[in-house]
């Protein structure tokens, strides 16, 4: 549930600091998907946490609100260039921590199969990202990112067999009324 911070410390830094508005109307759909967010992962039980914990996640969730901004800024070039820095840094980042803490044996047939799931769930997920910022900045692109948590509920229907409950369905109408605020709610654009 915390890691939820992150489309709001987007939404809050970009309406702050990085003069990316949405309209009255737009904000109003909002909290219509964090909303739904928080109840499709809401579960009896689920809430536990100690301080460190819940800090950490928040301070990671407010760097990768500064990230989105960021690169929002930089998105009107080439989003696989982008991308290519950011996978690279970051894999070299994951390596030298790795290394820190002993891990100095290198399977290749997992290098291997970290590396194509890093491709697909990183690398082309994120340049589809950087597209989404330049076109819609970063507020907007970070409440709709926010509705990947009911796509994921949705996808484990047939994958997994789950089933869809009165919260799924609840979950799936409050997000969807708030993308329909979000999408039609204003007449602004991200450069406005």
């Amino acid at each position: 549930l915390l890691l939820n911070l992150e489309a709001v410390s987007t939404m809050v830094l970009a309406a702050g600091f990085f003069r990316d508005r949405l309209s009255a109307k737009e904000w109003m759909g909002v909290p219509l998907i964090l909303g739904g967010v928080l109840l499709i992962e809401y579960g009896p039980g689920d809430l536990v946490a100690d301080g460190l914990g819940v800090a950490a996640i928040a301070a990671a969730c407010l760097c990768w609100g500064l990230d989105n901004n960021l690169t929002q800024r930089i998105s009107s070039h080439e989003p696989v260039s982008i991308v290519q820095v950011k996978a690279l840094t970051a894999g070299a980042g994951n390596l030298l921590l790795a290394t820190m803490v002993g891990q100095h044996a290198l399977n290749w047939r997992v290098v291997a199969i970290s590396m194509a799931v890093g491709f697909l769930c990183y690398g082309v997920s994120i340049v589809f990202d950087v597209y989404a910022l330049r076109h819609l900045g970063a507020a907007r692109e970070a409440a709709l990112f926010g509705t990947a948590p009911f796509l994921g509920a949705v996808a484990a229907v047939p994958l997994l067999g789950d089933r869809l409950t009165r919260t799924h369905i609840t979950s799936a109408v409050l997000m969807a009324v708030g993308v329909l605020i979000l999408r039609y709610g204003g007449q602004s654009t991200a450069r406005d």
